[in-house]
C-alpha cells in the first residue's frame, strides 16, 4: 500500500491516528505513513525544512537520538553514529530537564535557547524534541519545561517537532505530547514501533506546496492490520488515564526496582522512567558497569537495553497492553539474581 494506491486499512490507520492526536486539541489534521520510524522522522525534517526555506538549522536537546539516515544521524548526539558520514544538518543542542535539579536545567535550557534564536535570527527550520528521551537515556520531561522552551520557539516562529516513534502509547495518554499538556504546541508529530506501521501528522499550514512526500509502499497491509488491532487493544485494555494501566504498571514496576536499589545500595539507583518506559543506573553508571550488568541479566533469561551516556543505563519496554504484575515480579526475580552476581564481579 503507498501513496498512489491506498487500500482501506491504512485510511484507517490514518483517520485512527488524526483522531487520537487532535482528541485533546491539537490541530493535527494530516498524516503520511511509512515503514520505518526513521523514515517518518525523514518526512518530519522535510516538513519543517519546506515550510521554513531557506532555514536550515534544527534545534534539539544533548543525547537526542533521531534515526540512523544520514540527516537523523546528524541530529542525533552521538558522533560514533556519524563516522564516515557528511554533515547534513547544522544543529544546535539544549540541555534536557535534569531529575535532580528540575530548575535550574529548565533555566540552562531556556538561556539557551534565547541565546540560539538571538544568534541565528531565521535560520531555524524546527525544535526536534522527545517528550522523554528516547536512546539518550529516558529521562522525562514535563509541562512546566516544554511550555517555557515553546513559548519562545512560538514566538520566533519555528516549528514544533515532537518525536514519538519510541514514547507513543507508553504514557498516560495516547501521545506523550498530550500526557505533558503540550497540544498547542505540536506542528508535527511522528510516530512508529508499537503501531507497527509508522506516521508523520502535520497541521494543515504545513501541508507543502511541492511533491516533496511520496513512497512507493507506506506499510504492508498485514502491518497495518496489526497496527489497528494494537490501537484497539490500547483502548479496550485502559491503558491510558492518570489511573489507567500504563501509569499503574509503571508506580509497581518502580516501587520494586527501588525495594531492589534498598537491597543493592551500589548496585542500582534511580530514575526509573515514565511510564512504560523503564530504566535504572548500574552500578556508577559506566559502560563498562552497564555492559556488565546487562550480560549478566541476559544470562538470568532478562532482556535490557543499554541507553544514555554519563550515565549509561539499562531500559525495558514492556508491552503496555499485556504486561502484568506477575510479569514485572518474574522480571525482577532475574534481575535480583543478576545484582547479585553483579556485586560480586564489579
Amino acid at each position: 500500500q503507498g501513496n498512489l494506491q491506498q487500500n482501506p486499512a491504512s485510511v484507517e490507520m490514518m483517520q485512527r491516528l488524526v483522531s487520537l492526536a487532535s482528541e485533546s486539541g491539537a490541530p493535527l489534521e494530516h498524516v503520511l505513513l511509512s515503514t520505518s520510524g526513521a523514515m517518518a522522522n525523514e518526512n518530519a525534517l522535510k516538513l519543517a525544512f519546506h515550510h521554513r526555506q531557506p532555514a536550515d538549522r534544527i534545534i534539539a536537546f544533548d543525547n537526542a537520538f533521531a534515526g540512523r539516515s544520514i540527516a537523523l544521524a546528524a541530529l542525533t548526539d552521538r558522533p560514533a553514529y556519524r563516522n564516515g558520514l557528511p554533515e547534513a544538518i547544522q544543529v544546535d543542542y539544549l540541555p534536557f530537564l535534569h531529575p535532580d535539579h528540575p530548575e535550574k536545567s529548565q533555566r540552562w535550557a531556556v538561556d539557551e535557547l534565547k541565546r540560539l534564536l538571538q544568534r541565528y535570527p531565521g535560520k531555524h527550520a524546527a525544535f526536534w524534541a522527545e517528550p522523554i528521551a528516547g536512546e539518550g537515556g529516558y529521562y522525562p520531561g514535563s509541562h512546566d519545561f516544554f511550555t517555557a522552551l515553546c513559548e519562545p520557539l512560538r514566538e520566533a516562529g519555528v516549528p514544533i517537532i515532537f518525536d514519538e516513534v519510541q514514547t507513543f502509547s507508553r504514557t498516560s495518554r495516547p501521545f506523550a505530547f498530550q500526557h505533558y499538556g503540550l497540544d498547542q504546541f505540536a506542528d508535527i508529530v511522528t510516530v512508529g514501533k508499537i503501531t507497527q506501521v509508522c506516521a508523520t501528522l502535520y497541521r494543515n499550514d504545513f501541508h507543502p506546496k511541492a511533491p516533496i512526500l511520496s513512497q512507493t509502499f507506506t506499510g504492508s497491509t498485514a502491518a497495518i492490520s496489526a497496527g489497528l488491532a494494537t490501537l484497539d487493544a490500547l483502548q479496550s485494555t485502559n491503558c491510558f488515564g492518570a489511573d489507567g494501566g500504563n501509569m499503574k504498571r509503571h508506580a509497581y514496576f518502580a516501587e520494586q526496582l527501588q525495594k531492589l536499589a534498598e537491597k543493592y545500595p551500589s548496585a542500582i539507583s534511580g530514575p526509573f522512567g515514565e511510564g512504560m518506559m523503564i530504566v535504572f543506573t548500574p552500578g556508577e553508571g559506566t559502560l563498562d558497569h552497564a555492559k556488565l550488568l546487562m550480560n549478566l541479566m541476559f544470562e538470568e533469561g532478562l532482556l535490557g537495553f543499554l541507553c544514555g551516556a554519563e550515565p549509561a543505563r539499562l531500559r525495558f519496554l514492556p508491552p503496555p497492553m499485556i504486561t502484568t504484575n506477575d510479569h514485572i515480579d518474574a522480571a525482577i526475580k532475574l534481575l535480583d539474581r543478576s545484582l547479585e552476581k553483579f556485586v560480586s564481579q564489579k
